[in-house]
């Protein structure tokens, strides 16, 4: 349930998932949510490794948000683009999109401070508490239980969206340009949450 709170809210991979799901169908928005979990577990192997210090440092965080904030503007832009393009062409295959969905994951991913903010205030303690109930098999068992979560959750609106798609590809480009605009919203949030912080 912990890990639930991470992932509900909407966020940037929520986002993307709801466009590749919707324009590729359900591989592409799994493929979203894999590049997502391989990012989360390599943050997770960073505080084993005792490096949860990173993610609190100011200097961290301030790069992390404007670059963040940055590369969600450049997503947002692409998934703009591609509306101008035309109405989309719905397929079962990830090329329906132009943006690689993998490679936007793990963009949408790495862009997002909340995500490390998060690990740095929730993960981080839940961690320390899975290691004191069980040592390493605590750990490994809360990992598996936190990737569970993200997998369920995206997996689930990607399944539903993509099967769903033919009765609202009417509103499929709409949706794309609403995506597009939430991306860059986020990301002039981050920026100006973060640049701010120079004067």
């Amino acid at each position: 349930m912990v890990a639930m709170s991470g992932i509900v809210v909407p966020g940037p991979i929520l986002i993307l998932v709801l466009h590749q799901a919707t324009t590729g169908g359900f591989g592409s928005g799994f493929l979203v949510t894999l590049a997502h979990a391989l990012v989360a577990g390599a943050v997770l192997l960073l505080l084993i490794a005792g490096l949860s210090y990173l993610f609190q440092l100011e200097a961290f965080q301030f790069y992390a948000g404007t670059l963040g904030g940055f590369s969600l503007m450049v997503l947002g832009l692409m998934l703009l683009k591609g509306f101008k393009a035309g109405p989309l062409k719905l397929s079962f295959r990830a090329e329906a999109s132009s943006l690689n969905p993998f490679l936007g994951g793990l963009i949408a991913s790495l862009s997002n401070p909340q995500f490390f903010l998060w690990w740095a205030v929730i993960g981080l303690p839940m961690l320390s508490y899975a290691t004191e109930l069980g040592g390493a098999t605590g750990v490994l068992s809360w990992a598996m239980g936190s990737l569970a979560a993200v997998f369920t959750w995206y997996g689930s609106i990607s399944y539903l969206l993509a099967r769903s798609r033919r009765k609202i590809e009417d509103f499929l480009p709409y949706l794309t340009f609403t995506c597009g605009l939430f991306l860059i919203g986020m990301g002039v949030f981050f920026l100006l949450r973060y640049l701010v912080r120079l004067f």
